[in-house]
């Protein structure tokens, strides 16, 4: 297939983005400070280092000397960016992978920040790849995918000499849901990618080492359009923070040991962009 188109100018170095940053504690806020955290409607979660880059290469900052400000929680456990998107005031959090950490910092932001909302933003792995080049239900390389759900398949059981996996469903919250799904199509630096209302994510803290063993996995998971690692995390937070949640990522390769990194960049900056186009 043909390569991406670069989207480097969207995505700052993080070195160029530290720049910028003030790091704070809670308690040396300004009572400015204090009132902006108070505005936040949005929690803005990224796991992977690429996926902060393009949401920090989207937002702007609060502040009129131009840096951005990283505030440690009260608890120490965690940090965020306060940040704006047009007149949206948000908060961006780096979680890592995995959904044990990704729980633990967003209840340590939230405590804080006390959003409405969280929104996922990033990439994940495509359950099928498409042949054709039409936009259609097929899945292509830079898709953004609204999961309607996620479903937690990372729990089995054996049957004989079978193994069956026990999923688990979320839906993603109704609200969320309503402010994405009226666009079809994302178009950034002239390549237009479709963007999937219909489907869920699968979410398991595993990579696939082959395509023949995710395929075995996601046969349980019918409506799955692919999957990530982090989306379980985000539910187990949102049971303990009373906080609306959706997840929605773009399709970067298929699944297995054998990536091609080519693709990660365009997809977390147009999914970075997508989401805060709907927003502002």
């Amino acid at each position: 297939s043909d390569p991406p188109p670069d989207v480097s100018e969207y995505c700052p170095e993080l070195e160029d983005i530290e720049r910028k940053i003030q790091k704070k504690k809670f308690a040396e806020l300004t009572d400015k400070e204090k009132e902006i955290i108070k505005e936040v409607r949005y929690i803005l979660v990224t796991a992977t280092t690429i996926e902060y880059r393009a949401v920090m290469g989207a937002i702007e900052c609060t502040c009129s000397d131009g840096n951005f400000i990283r505030v440690i929680t009260k608890d120490k456990s965690a940090n965020f960016i306060l940040a704006k998107y047009g007149s949206c005031h948000v908060t961006i959090t780096r979680t890592g992978q995995g959904p044990d950490e990704t729980e633990e910092i967003l209840v340590s932001v939230q405590k804080d920040v006390e959003a409405k909302y969280v929104i996922a933003i990033g990439i994940c792995y495509g359950a099928k790849e498409s042949k054709t080049k039409e936009l259609s239900d097929k899945t292509n390389l830079g898709d953004i995918i609204v999961a309607k759900s996620i479903v937690d398949t990372a729990h089995q059981r054996i049957e004989g000499k079978d193994t069956v996996v026990l999923t688990n469903t979320y839906p993603c919250g109704k609200n969320l849901f309503k402010l994405f799904k009226h666009d079809e199509v994302f178009q950034i630096k002239g390549k237009v990618v479709k963007v999937h209302h219909q489907g869920s994510l699968a979410s398991e803290f595993t990579l696939f080492r082959s395509k023949e063993a995710k395929e075995e996995k996601l046969k349980y998971v019918q409506r799955a359009l692919g999957g990530e690692m982090e989306a379980k995390g985000i539910y187990k937070a949102a049971e303990r923070g009373e906080f609306e949640w959706i997840v929605i990522k773009a399709i970067v390769d298929w699944g297995t040991e054998e990536k091609d990194k080519k693709w990660q960049p365009f997809g977390a900056v147009s999914c970075a962009r997508f989401v805060l186009q709907c927003l502002d």
